[in-house]
């Protein structure tokens, strides 16, 4: 609840145009605090050791609500005509969003020549990465034998000419040019 709270509150009370939360005008900072005070006991802390830390991790859940609606805007903003048509992408504002508002967020942060500089060299490097970062109940391990066993552009563990009696689990990939191994001649 606390952190559905928060969101609500950062959903609710911050304009959308700011670059970061730690640009984010001190007065909704300030309001946000205010309304968690009054729906949870953190008065009782504020004059003990443990106020700055509560404070912090307000701040730091307030920059991921933030962090991650800007996020969710700009993919928005992509889907219907981004960088290559902005006139199409404006004419379609989030169906949770003021259209006024949608058009100040697209000229005031995602067109500006800092920010798009920025996405471009993001995104940039995402496709340098051979895998996705992957956080949650199942591990890496776990997404990366399912992606290679249902997936077409690896070839089957027999046609790499990899042993059949050792474990599937792992892959056994050859190198560019180089001989396969398996688990017996490492």
């Amino acid at each position: 609840m606390y952190v559905r709270k928060i969101s609500q509150e950062v959903d609710s009370e911050v304009p959308y145009h700011y670059s970061s939360w730690k640009n984010v005008d001190a007065k909704y900072k300030k309001a946000i605090l205010a309304t968690i005070a009054h729906y949870f006991d953190i008065k009782s802390f504020q004059n003990t050791e443990h106020w700055d830390a509560i404070k912090e991790s307000i701040q730091v859940e307030c920059a991921s609500r933030f962090k991650d609606r800007k996020s969710g805007m700009k993919k928005h903003f992509d889907r219907h005509g981004g960088y290559k048509d902005v006139e199409e992408a404006k004419r379609h504002p989030p169906e949770s969003m003021d259209p006024e508002a949608w058009c100040k967020l697209i000229d005031g942060l995602f067109t500006t020549p800092e920010y798009m500089n920025r996405s471009e060299k993001n995104k940039a490097n995402r496709a340098k990465q051979l895998y996705g970062s992957y956080h949650g109940s199942q591990s890496l391990a776990n997404r990366r034998q399912k992606e290679v066993t249902t997936s077409t552009k690896f070839p089957k563990y027999g046609a790499l000419g990899c042993n059949q009696g050792i474990d599937t689990s792992r892959m056994c990939k050859p190198f560019q040019g180089q001989k396969v191994r398996n688990e017996k001649t490492f």
